[in-house]
């Protein structure tokens, strides 16, 4: 959580004066409320709510502040907002993480907000809450115990809509306040909003992922059909207990489905094993091919079931390249491939963003010329003399977009890994550099990904996976 984006939310009343509210920004043009702060009965809808950040200046010196130009709500029964306005530069390079999946029980929260308390001298100044969550009941509300503590029971009013962190996660927007010492806070929960409201993850740029599963379980399905008098089917049939000589693909692609939605890793281990075995007796090339498949389809399979939508700089809740390659092959339709380095494991056609320094003197034309040439030299296999020339630009631009299916297969990127404190002074860790390569008339289609800032044990054992898989591969000969 960034305490200088804690935003206070100011609608104007009928009968005149102001109420107050708290906000966070959750996207680059959108901040989260609660939606009673800004939706209620003798607001003054001829008035503009105002959005102000207290401890941000513009390049003028004055307070950052917005207009909100529309009000996203849900619904009287889901009590948050968004408000769309202009978010000060700091914010579009400092979102929070937002995750699909639920706190976890006696997990601890922090907020800041702007309540009653916080008042000195007519001035709302920031307030910390803190806790725990409660186990969620799996319903869009969650409760919050507090170790904070109100003097009295209107105190906490104005944190409401206040965001609810644990790291630099978002999990949930306050809703209601403790009336007394013993009620907790409720709040809104984000991650049951993306999975089970549409039209709240489509707001913040989440798509579904429902299409792009199915195509990868056909893609699967097709595999295994192709394969039903080799070694490696005789392995599956063996590690999934079926029946040899009777069982068929079908019942091959059924218990390997029906096992990866018990237990994904557990189909991991059984394709491992399937394929050490296999590889004893058949290491050809058509069958290291066909294992290499069959082992990326599946790790395909593990992205959400909603992403953040397509965009230019696209940032990822995922700590390795190896999940960063899954995650980008899903938002592009394309199949994971990966490359083995002499460090590390990451995704064939991924440049590291590292090799850019900000150098003297190094402007952001300067930057935006250097980049077209590492990316030409990696997308052309070859040099262009002048990058700053519209025409190579185009040509590149076009070359990296009509690549980016499943045809092709190439999602050809920058990526910058941002749990490296260096990087945090990379050109391409600065939105401003990051806008000029996407601008029209330069690289409007090469996407540059940001990863490395938060990881899971989910994340962990599938790079394991990857890395024991890979490392089979190379042993008899596959090149990666």
């Amino acid at each position: 959580m960034h305490s200088d984006l804690i935003a206070r939310v100011l609608p104007t009343k009928v009968q005149g004066g102001r109420t107050i509210g708290t906000g966070y920004p959750i996207t680059r043009d959108l901040v989260m409320t609660a939606r009673h702060v800004v939706i209620f009965k003798g607001i003054n809808p001829k008035v503009p709510i105002t959005i102000e950040w207290p401890d941000l200046k513009d390049d003028t010196g004055k307070l950052c502040s917005s207009i909100v130009s529309e009000i996203i709500e849900f619904g009287e029964q889901y009590d948050i907002a968004l408000l769309k306005c202009e978010l000060p530069l700091k914010a579009h390079n400092s979102l929070p993480n937002l995750r699909q999946h639920f706190p976890l029980p006696h997990e601890n929260w922090e907020s800041l907000g702007y309540p009653r308390i916080g008042r000195d001298e007519g001035v709302r100044n920031k307030v910390s809450a803190l806790g725990k969550f409660h186990p969620s009941d799996n319903t869009h509300q969650i409760q919050l115990t507090s170790e904070s503590d109100a003097i009295e029971k209107q105190g906490w009013y104005g944190i409401s809509g206040a965001p609810v962190f644990n790291g630099n996660t978002l999990y949930a927007v306050i809703s209601k306040t403790p009336t007394d010492r013993k009620e907790c806070f409720t709040a809104v929960l984000i991650p049951w909003l993306i999975i089970n409201l549409p039209a709240f993850s489509s707001a913040i740029g989440f798509s579904d992922n429902s299409h792009y599963i199915i195509e990868q379980k056909q893609q699967i399905k097709d595999l295994l059909f192709e394969v039903p008098d080799t070694k490696l089917f005789q392995e599956l049939v063996a590690k999934l207990f079926l029946m040899q000589g009777t069982a068929t693909p079908e019942d091959v692609y059924c218990k390997l489905c029906k096992n990866f939605e018990d237990d994904p890793m557990k189909v991991f281990d059984v394709l491992l094993q399937a394929s050490v075995d296999t590889l004893k007796q058949d290491a050809s090339e058509l069958m290291l091919e066909s294992i290499h498949d069959l082992f990326c389809l599946f790790a395909s399979l593990t992205v959400p079931k909603t992403l953040a939508t397509k965009e230019a700089v696209i940032r990822l809740l995922v700590y390795t390249k190896i999940a960063t390659e899954v995650y980008v092959a899903a938002q592009y339709n394309t199949n994971p491939i990966y490359s083995s380095g002499q460090d590390d494991i990451g995704g064939k056609y991924a440049d590291d963003a590292s090799v850019f320094t900000r150098e003297t003197g190094w402007g952001v034309e300067d930057f935006v010329n250097e980049a077209i040439k590492v990316n030409a030299l990696k997308v052309l296999k070859k040099d262009i003399k002048d990058p700053a020339n519209l025409f190579e630009r185009q040509r590149l631009n076009t070359t990296i977009r009509q690549r980016q299916n499943k045809s092709f297969n190439q999602v050809h990127r920058f990526e910058l890994n941002c749990s490296v404190e260096e990087n945090k002074k990379n050109p391409l860790y600065d939105p401003i550099y990051c806008r000029a390569l996407n601008a029209p008339g330069c690289l409007p289609d090469l996407p540059i990904v940001h990863y490395g800032e938060v990881g899971s044990t989910e994340e962990a054992d599938l790079c394991a996976k990857i890395e024991e898989f890979i490392l089979l591969l190379k042993k008899y000969g596959y090149e990666i």
